[in-house]
């Protein structure tokens, strides 16, 4: 059902481009229209998101996740998926002030604690940091195959 494809470049290409299409809607758009939309309760709240945020991680996890898709199956791709990851665990992490929401509209205030809630948001990147590298080890990719001189 699922065999082993050869990777080609107009499939890492296609990736690449559907990567960065993706990523853009889910990091960079999405995120600045709900800032657009909440931005009269964010006046008075102890977020630190603003758009300058938004585009800076979005293009950085972009851009990662592009390079990665480039260099698939090639050692090259391992570093720059794993930070994608890393980044994007960070970006839902800051983006929700480590948890703990403050907001404040006319003379009312309410403060969320959402640790457990954000625990479970960042936990599938970062399990996916760990999984990329050992994931290309064990797929018998020229860093896991023992040298020639030793078989």
């Amino acid at each position: 059902m699922f065999e082993n494809r050869t990777v080609t470049w107009e499939r890492r290409i296609f990736r690449a481009i559907m990567l960065l299409l993706i990523n853009l809607i889910i990091w960079v758009i999405l995120p600045l229209v709900i800032l657009d939309s909440i931005s009269g309760l964010l006046s008075s709240s102890s977020l630190t998101i603003n758009t300058t945020f938004i585009y800076a991680l979005g293009f950085v996890i972009t851009g990662l996740q592009v390079i990665g898709a480039l260099t698939e199956g090639m050692v090259a791709s391992v570093p720059s998926m794993t930070g994608s990851h890393i980044a994007s665990a960070y970006y839902v992490y800051a983006a929700v002030n480590g948890g703990t929401l403050a907001l404040s509209t006319a003379g009312i205030g309410v403060s969320l604690d959402l640790r457990p809630l954000l625990y479970l948001m960042v936990l599938p990147f970062l399990f996916s940091a760990i999984r990329t590298p050992l994931a290309y080890l064990a797929d018998e990719h020229e860093a896991a195959r023992a040298a020639p001189d030793l078989v």
